[in-house]
């Protein structure tokens, strides 16, 4: 490492390169950081590494290019050349590791109170992948250790990245902070996530409301299940396959078969064995009205429940 590592420059803005992976902003928040430049000057220095053009031109490889490479501090670059300043503050870091990178980028975000989350959330995605690739057994602990954060942020920050992109792209566009986002991943699929969203949105609900909404649209699919209704008859999401005007339920360690009137028969145990989805074990007992039969191989209109 040359001297330079770790002191804070003044760096022509023609001698940048943009990082890898900038962080997202609007003319509008460029704007607003050229006007407080403008005005106090540039408090906060950026970061820059010796761009990797450097090494490969030297080793007659290259084609090219700008000396220094911005590890953080994009927005600040871009309010800089807007003002027409000729110069940015830099601190100069050498040798960093790609892991390193990642955990300072991610660690100069954190701080700032506007940061995206979806931007926050690729990073950690990365970090998992680094971490990933020199560790495979490593935990959500591992990650959130080398993070620096808890395991509930990196595990919610790891779900947030898995929002649907025009979702993230709606989102990003209100501002959409991460506390509220933070409970919007709560729920139980993309269907409920989506509609939780969408209100949540046209609303600008609050963290609490969006909360709470989620836990009335959980408790109301919770009900239909329960009920039967239309979720537990033909079309039952846990047994799509039931001869019609048969009902499904399951709770906690059982499963409820409910039997129309009239119509048990060795054909229709048959024919729903024959329909049962792998993940309904056909030989756990099934309860109703308190009797216990097993779908075992066993004689169904003998030994079969006596229910309407």
């Amino acid at each position: 490492m040359s001297e330079l590592n770790g002191k804070v420059l003044w760096i022509d803005t023609d001698q940048i390169d943009p990082p890898d992976d900038p962080r997202e902003c609007t003319e509008q928040e460029i704007e607003d950081l050229a006007v407080d430049i403008n005005k106090n000057s540039q408090l906060e220095a950026g970061m820059v590494e010796p761009s990797p053009h450097l090494s490969a031109l030297a080793s007659g490889e290259g084609k090219g290019g700008k000396p220094w490479k911005l590890v953080f501090g994009w927005h600040r670059l871009q309010a800089i050349r807007k003002l027409n300043w000729k110069q940015m503050k830099c601190e100069v870091r050498e040798g960093l590791t790609a892991m390193q990178r990642l955990q300072v980028i991610l660690s100069e975000n954190a701080k700032r109170s506007g940061a995206s989350p979806f931007f926050q959330a690729r990073l950690i995605q990365k970090i998992r992948e680094e971490l990933k690739a020199t560790k495979p057994e490593a935990t959500l602990k591992d990650l959130a250790e080398t993070a620096g954060m808890s395991e509930a942020l990196a595990s919610d920050y790891i779900a947030i990245g898995m929002i649907p992109e025009d979702l993230k792209t709606k989102f990003t566009a209100v501002n959409f902070s991460l506390r509220r986002l933070r409970e919007i991943i709560r729920a139980d699929n993309s269907e409920q996530l989506r509609q939780v969203s969408e209100i949540a949105m046209q609303k600008s609900l609050s963290a609490e409301a969006i909360n709470a909404l989620v836990k009335r649209l959980k408790k109301s699919a919770g009900k239909a299940v329960k009920k039967g209704s239309e979720g537990t008859e033909s079309g039952s999401i846990l047994w799509p396959g039931l001869p019609e005007g048969m009902q499904f339920k399951s709770q906690a360690r059982y499963h409820h078969l409910i039997w129309p009137a009239e119509r048990y028969s060795k054909a229709l145990l048959e024919q729903v064995l024959a329909s049962a989805p792998e993940v309904i074990p056909v030989k756990r007992p099934f309860k109703k009205m308190g009797l216990l039969s097993s779908l075992a191989a066993k004689d169904p209109v003998k030994n079969g429940p006596n229910c309407s």
